[in-house]
């Protein structure tokens, strides 16, 4: 990795009154789908089967609520859900337009406002949700030079916020070329 991005100051919007003057970089975090469980958390046994529904009450051992209808319209079977960054793996059996039944196959203990990842389709999101595009101005008012998105899926993502930046962060040549000569 590059000593201009090791060496740059991540920031999040509660500490972005820094006086910066190095290189700055501002990570984008994307969209999150969380969900809540009646009694704590549960804990998922592979082999079991789990279901992700747009039921809006709090799940449990068996369901869980996930409030994102464009994540069932855009799984199949056989698809990959992780969870809790990547800790559980759940592989869906079979999907509605408001339900997905799913295996587990690596099982764990899954807590409440843990994240979602859907790697093996394509969502029809976009990259940036509408905190990280008021974060963005913000970032860039303060000057900052490196940009970073979570889950890019598609060439869209990156033309978006390139056309967010304006042309105001690092130059992208300049930054593929750090990455490269440092590649191993």
């Amino acid at each position: 990795m590059s000593s201009t991005v090791s060496d740059c100051n991540r920031f999040a919007r509660s500490n972005a009154t820094w006086a910066v003057r190095s290189a700055c970089l501002r990570t984008c975090r994307a969209q999150a789908s969380r969900w809540d469980f009646a009694d704590g958390p549960v804990t998922l046994v592979a082999g079991a089967k789990f279901e992700f529904d747009l039921t809006d009450k709090p799940g449990d051992q068996t369901r869980a609520y996930l409030p994102h209808p464009e994540i069932f319209s855009a799984l199949r079977p056989g698809s990959n859900l992780l969870l809790d960054d990547g800790k559980l793996r759940l592989r869906v059996v079979r999907c509605a337009p408001d339900s997905a039944q799913t295996e587990v196959v690596v099982g764990g203990r899954l807590s409440e406002r843990k994240g979602v990842n859907v790697p093996d389709v394509v969502l029809p999101l976009s990259a940036l949700t509408q905190k990280d595009r008021r974060d963005l101005e913000f970032a860039l008012d303060l000057g900052v030079e490196w940009l970073a998105l979570s889950f890019v899926q598609r060439p869209e993502d990156l033309d978006e916020a390139r056309t967010l930046t304006q042309g105001t962060c690092a130059n992208h040549d300049q930054a593929r070329e750090a990455f490269r000569s440092r590649a191993p």
